[in-house]
This record gives C-alpha cells, structure tokens and sequence, in this order.
C-alpha cells in the first residue's frame, strides 16, 4: 500500500489516502469478471472475490463481488480527482478486443508509474 496512486494516494490530483480508495474502487468496478469467466475460462468457475477459491474452509461467503459497471468506475475515478475516458467492451468487438484494451491500460500504467518515478528521484 505505499504506490503513491493506489496506495497512499500522494499524487492522486486529491492528493489522499481516500483518492486512493475511490481509484482502487474504480478498478474493480472495471474489471469484467463474468465476461472473463465465460469467454477466457469457457464457464468452467466464477468470478474471483478474493485471491482465495471459496472452496478453501476460511473463506468469507458474506463477500460478493464487484459489479461490471463502467460508468460507477468513472465516477470513482472522477472522485479520485482524474478524468476518465473510458473504452465499453460490446459483445461485437470480441474478447479478443478486451484483452488488447487491457494490455494497452497496462502498458499506460507502467509508463505513468515510470513518470511519477523520475519526479520523485
């Protein structure tokens, strides 16, 4: 919990922990854990609460995932003081067109990481 993003919150614009909070609220919330488990694992499990299977016997039943919801995602990261331009998956662009948004997101985030980075040092 110490990246200055998603962890303190330091260089979110709102510069807090809660900006933070609402971008790591704003992940989840975009994350498309039905679709993934559909498509990618062909129906064959459900989607991930925790890093933990709920088959283990300490795993919390009360939780319940986060629902797919783009535009809750957008006001999240609004709250966490950035702008939000955000690409929606349709069932005619394909799941292939999803995994290549989200490598496209990584790659962003490991540049905007590499950024912040240098204005530290």
């Amino acid at each position: 919990m110490r990246h200055p993003v998603i962890g303190t919150g330091e260089l979110t614009p709102v510069g807090s922990a809660e900006g933070s909070k609402d971008i790591r609220k704003a992940i989840s919330h975009a994350i498309p854990r039905g679709i993934i488990v559909d498509y990618i694992f062909d129906g064959l499990g459900a989607p991930g609460i925790t890093p933990m299977p709920d088959v283990c016997f300490c795993f919390d039943n009360t939780l319940k995932p986060y629902a797919y919801d783009l535009d809750l995602a957008r006001g999240y990261v609004r709250d966490g003081g950035f702008e939000c331009y955000c690409i929606p998956y349709t069932e005619t662009a394909g799941i292939s067109t999803l995994i290549m948004i989200s490598f496209l997101s990584l790659i962003f985030i490991a540049l905007m990481t590499k950024k912040i980075k240098q204005r530290t040092e």
